[in-house]
């Protein structure tokens, strides 16, 4: 009897072990885009299914969206001087952090933003805005994160430039 108590708490344990490796390999297949050598400023897993990260490294800074394997856009494409393509806003508080950081890829406006608020529930959402400029055919797009898988926005403040004209401002 206990022989057997043994056994089926050993193959509990080990059920619980290999649920919780699958758990972390597919959590890691979620990081994003970013290369090994880059840091990931930002990434994170949209409701649509797809990944949007901010990647960068040294002086260089990358948008990139899409399935793995399949990525639908990479700004800018080319990585020299990347840094000048974005700019950031950030205003905090106690219990607010909202981040803001965006570039244009005419006729469109990309906005990542992450909102921290402990007044509101959810106290945390992320996501892109995505506005078209066109005179013709303005438009804006919201698509959400289902939840952050890393969060290093805080990094970038020292790289990058400050959109003055925006609201937000740029606390350090």
């Amino acid at each position: 009897m206990r022989l057997r108590a043994i056994e089926n708490l050993f193959i509990v344990l080990t059920i619980l072990t290999l649920n919780s490796c699958i758990t972390l390999s597919f959590a890691d297949e979620h990081i994003g885009h970013c290369l090994a050598n880059e840091e990931i400023y930002f990434s994170c897993l949209m409701k649509n299914g797809k990944t949007l990260s901010l990647c960068g490294s040294a002086n260089e800074l990358s948008y990139r969206y899409g399935k793995p394997g399949q990525l639908e856009l990479v700004f800018p494409s080319n990585t020299e001087h990347s840094m000048d393509h974005f700019s950031y806003n950030n205003f905090s508080r106690y219990g607010v952090d909202y981040f803001r950081v965006s570039f244009t890829n005419e006729p469109y406006q990309y906005t990542i933003y992450r909102d921290i608020d402990n007044e509101l529930n959810p106290k945390s959402q992320a996501g892109i805005i995505i506005e078209n400029k066109s005179p013709t055919d303005e438009k804006e797009y919201k698509l959400s994160c289902s939840f952050n898988a890393s969060d290093n926005l805080n990094k970038l403040p020292p790289l990058l430039k400050c959109d003055k004209e925006n609201a937000l401002g740029c606390a350090n």
